[in-house]
């Protein structure tokens, strides 16, 4: 039987799994300059969100920031437990993308029944179409975007292809946008094209993009 949430246990906050995610490198089947964690990613994800919300607040919009930072904190924390999982994987293989959900509510449950604290309904609104959900998404594929341009500015030119990867998912994610979000993936997949114009002529090969075995 599963113990009650009943406060919070400190020793598993400091020592338990949620500390796990500093140990989860992203990007795990790629050659990188430097590795990323999960708990790095996170940072930046939950900075960009507090940016961006501010800003929204600035052109008229009411923002939750309660609920944006709850979910950009707890949006990978499952990851602590199943690791980091490539988007090819996720979202290349039919069905999987749901039976992860389903195994990261698992590792929710446990990670929940360690620290004695409710996390499950925070973390399951994660990117639910509201503007505090669609500033997450938007923030997190930043965190790609900032991280790639990083490895280029380190002379990495091999994850070229993800760069038309996100831009890809910028363009699926602008179709349900609210307008006032919209400026912020224009901006962003114009700096794209850019640097993906300028490197993709290069005569020094580049790591291939593999072919989506699952799409025929």
């Amino acid at each position: 039987m599963e113990k009650p949430i009943e406060h919070l246990d400190l020793s598993a906050m400091l020592t338990g799994s949620v500390k796990r995610i500093a140990y989860v490198n992203r990007y795990s089947s790629l050659p990188v300059v430097r590795h990323e964690n999960v708990a790095e990613h996170t940072c930046f994800v939950a900075l960009f969100c507090l940016l961006i919300g501010k800003d929204v607040v600035l052109r008229g919009f009411n923002v939750d920031f309660e609920k944006l930072l709850k979910s950009a904190l707890l949006h990978d924390i499952d990851e602590s437990l199943s690791g980091d999982f490539l988007r090819c994987v996720k979202y290349g293989v039919p069905g999987l993308k749901e039976l992860l959900n389903q195994a990261g509510l698992g590792f929710m449950r446990s990670i929940e029944q360690q620290l004695h604290v409710e996390l499950i309904s925070d973390w399951s609104e994660v990117k639910d179409g509201t503007l505090e959900g669609n500033i997450l998404a938007i923030a997190d594929l930043l965190g790609v975007v900032s991280y790639i341009f990083e490895q280029f500015g380190a002379g990495n030119r091999h994850l070229l292809y993800i760069l038309k990867e996100v831009d890809r998912y910028f363009e699926q994610l602008e179709v349900t946008l609210q307008s006032v979000l919209i400026r912020y993936v224009s901006e962003t997949r114009s700096m794209i094209d850019a640097v993906y114009k300028k490197h993709r002529d290069s005569t020094v090969p580049t790591l291939k993009e593999p072919t989506n075995a699952f799409s025929a």
